[in-house]
């Protein structure tokens, strides 16, 4: 969520007309992230049916941000064009980072999108095929290790 809406904000800046914003719900989030260890630890039955509520909630806020994500980087390629045209070379080296800013923000809020879909396919109790556990290397996955430890790595 935060870097969503870091990735939002700075392409945000670089456009410097847009009045779309990615919001911050990383707050939001947090408080329901907490209120799912804490469910977690009571071990009830009603337990169980509190998580799922929580991990709704925040799959829906998370799409909001995915979607405000999307908003702002489909307004990067006009801005970007009006300034290719130009012949300062600053303009044109601007206009490209534009588009990378957007491109990386389009790629995050895909991935914010895949990881709703799980969430999604969690709770209607669908089996998950090609698990995202990482925005950052979408390739890792769990490796079971059976250390007393250490039983899950990421690799």
């Amino acid at each position: 969520m935060r870097t969503l809406a870091r990735e939002g904000e700075r392409l945000r800046v670089r456009l410097a007309t847009t009045t779309t914003r990615v919001r911050d719900r990383s707050r939001a989030v947090g408080t329901r992230l907490r209120a799912i260890a804490r469910t977690l630890r009571r071990r009830t039955g009603e337990a169980k049916a509190e998580v799922l509520a929580l991990t709704a909630q925040t799959g829906r806020l998370l799409a909001a941000s995915a979607r405000e994500g999307r908003r702002v980087a489909a307004e990067a390629p006009t801005k970007a064009r009006a300034l290719a045209r130009s012949w300062k070379a600053k303009a044109r080296r601007r206009a490209a980072s534009i588009l990378a800013s957007a491109a990386g923000l389009e790629t995050l809020a895909q991935r914010s999108e895949k990881v709703v879909e799980q969430i999604r396919k969690r709770l209607a109790g669908e089996p998950i095929e090609d698990r995202l556990v990482s925005l950052f290397d979408p390739d890792a996955r769990p490796i079971r290790k059976g250390k007393l430890g250490k039983t899950t790595e990421f690799g």
